[in-house]
């Protein structure tokens, strides 16, 4: 006769079995990570930052370097070659295979070196910077790539707009041809058009214009070209039917979220569309005090749960998994036009494009080469990039999660269920990565980033869903928009409030050391964190050890 069961027996079974299915995947999934592309990225990251400076004596040096490096790898590789080695995946093959990984990254090294020199030597290129250190004008063409935000001292303003120039405004452009005397020369050149108080509003994304603007660059930002505006902007091109309707998209969700009073209006613009116009300093205070700044704008996360989004929800359609990554890659895209060009969007982007084109030769694809394949190749096409915190700090979480969720949901497994060990793990790894690199841009210590993390994380993926599905679904009143919307809204206010409780605990704030000084002991801290942590997950390895070295201790003791 089956024994009845009671409802809390069923779901603390369900629990177990679940628990049990996860921590299966997560053994499975748990392999030696393939980091033979990171000297590669570690080489073409240092010479692209070094280039910004545009010195040829730099590439020069970068470039012997390089030459180098691969006539090292070159040696070696006929010296293996003209020896018998045992065809094993360890000891002299292994070695093989990582002398080509440095053999690699000398080649890229040395290819990064000379197309920077032929940057430096480019007309048009020339002509841009040139401006910059004689103060002069000089008349460009330019494409819009991205939306208008406030400069500093501009007012903060209702974004209702959806992306025309407002006073003082500074937008995300690609300049496309300069002129040199008497001669347009093609360039392609990433920069910030700075407008003037008498900026025109034909500033919006896809639009071609022709302006007269003195280039300007930052001493500790080499690579920020900035663009400032002399003269009204001369219209060369209107932007397409895409660009038409997704701008017409935004307006209508913008001015929706302009409705909602307080800080929860701005965190779901900030969230879903990266829309920071309305975001007020008590706003940003909080948000950054709780270890949720990643939250105030659109992300490398936003990006993944849209792609992922679009993929389940064919995949439950059995469409092919081909084509359903196609689709997805086609919303990706539509949705990077949508919030604009920022690093650590174009980082998603790239990556997923990346993974899709494994995905179709056959082939699996792995997180942390297709990682590093990324950064290297954005760090080419856009070398400013390097010196980018915020691109920095997309590809550290990234790495960060690769490398540090699954160990890590290992060792807290042992001391709670395996699904709120990973659920912890998450933000847990992507915070011991960026934690350095946060410091060099605020020196302070938040301990409950962790808590609120985790607090807000079953909040985070629905307001960007529901968030994006309002948007697609068009006007406030049609069918259901408005309820969507509102439920986004309602996600939003509960990630605003549990923002502000953990604001409110005691020490929510802690001083740190600024610069270099701060970014190395944070580091050291980290690494204490994890040390403490796998202490606590292997108290037998542990307490073996100390038995062992007091046996040793005491064995000296008697000697003497």
């Amino acid at each position: 006769m089956a024994r009845h069961r009671s409802p809390a027996d069923v779901i603390r079974h369900r629990l177990q079995s679940r628990d049990e299915r996860i921590q299966r995947q997560l053994m499975n999934s748990s392999r030696v990570p393939d980091v033979r592309l990171l000297p590669t990225v570690l080489a073409v990251w240092v010479a692209s930052f070094a280039l910004l400076r545009r010195e040829p004596w730099t590439a020069w040096g970068l470039i012997a370097v390089g030459g180098l490096i691969v006539f090292g790898w070159a040696v070696l590789e006929l010296r293996r070659r003209g020896q018998a080695w045992p065809r094993r995946c360890d000891g002299p093959l292994a070695r093989a295979r990582w002398t080509g990984s440095f053999g690699i990254a000398g080649l890229l090294l040395l290819t990064c070196s000379v197309t920077g020199l032929a940057r430096m030597a480019d007309p048009g290129q020339q002509a841009l910077w040139d401006g910059t250190s004689q103060n002069r004008a000089v008349p460009v063409d330019l494409l819009v790539l991205g939306h208008p935000e406030p400069g500093a001292g501009a007012p903060s303003e209702p974004s209702t707009s959806g992306g025309a120039c407002v006073r003082g405004c500074r937008t995300p452009v690609l300049v496309t041809r300069v002129m040199n005397g008497t001669h347009w020369h093609s360039v392609l050149q990433s920069a910030t058009l700075q407008c003037s108080s008498d900026c025109s509003q034909n500033v919006t994304v896809g639009t071609r214009l022709r302006v007269l603007a003195r280039p300007e660059s930052r001493a500790d930002r080499p690579g920020d070209l900035t663009l400032r505006v002399l003269t009204p902007a001369e219209t060369l091109g209107a932007p397409g039917r895409v660009e038409r309707l997704l701008r017409g998209l935004r307006i209508d969700f913008l001015a929706r979220a302009a409705r909602i009073p307080g800080e929860e209006g701005s965190l779901l613009e900030g969230m879903v569309l990266g829309e920071r116009s309305r975001n007020t300093p008590q706003f940003t205070l909080v948000m950054f005090s709780t270890g949720l700044g990643h939250l105030t704008a659109v992300s490398g996360a936003n990006c993944s749960v849209v792609f992922t989004m679009v993929v389940l929800l064919l995949r439950s359609f059995r469409v092919r998994r081909v084509l359903a990554g196609g689709f997805a890659m086609s919303a990706l895209l539509a949705f990077t036009a949508l919030v604009g060009p920022d690093p650590s969007v174009l980082r998603a982007a790239v990556m997923a494009g990346l993974a899709l084109s494994v995905l179709v030769t056959g082939h699996r694809s792995r997180g942390l080469p297709l990682l590093c394949c990324t950064v290297i190749l954005l760090l080419f096409l856009e070398p400013g990039l390097s010196a980018d915190l915020g691109f920095a700090l997309s590809s550290a979480a990234t790495a960060g999660i690769i490398l540090g969720a699954v160990p890590l949901s290992l060792m807290l497994g042992r001391i709670m269920p395996y699904g709120l060990a990973l659920t912890v793990s998450v933000p847990w790894a992507a915070q011991w990565a960026c934690a350095p690199l946060v410091v060099l841009i605020q020196p302070q210590l938040t301990p409950y980033s962790l808590l609120a993390n985790v607090l807000v994380g079953p909040f985070v993926a629905p307001v960007t869903i529901l968030g994006t599905l309002a948007l697609v679904l068009g006007p406030g009143g049609s069918g259901l928009s408005q309820p969507v919307f509102q439920a986004a809204e309602f996600c939003a206010g509960a990630i605003w409030q549990l923002a502000k409780l953990c604001h409110r605990l005691p020490g929510a704030v802690l001083d740190w050391p600024p610069g270099v000084l701060g970014f190395g002991t944070m580091a050291l801290f980290g690494l204490c964190q994890a040390a403490l942590l796998w202490c606590f997950a292997h108290p037998a390895r542990v307490s073996a050890t100390f038995v062992r070295l007091h046996g040793v201790l005491r064995g000296d003791s008697a000697a003497r």
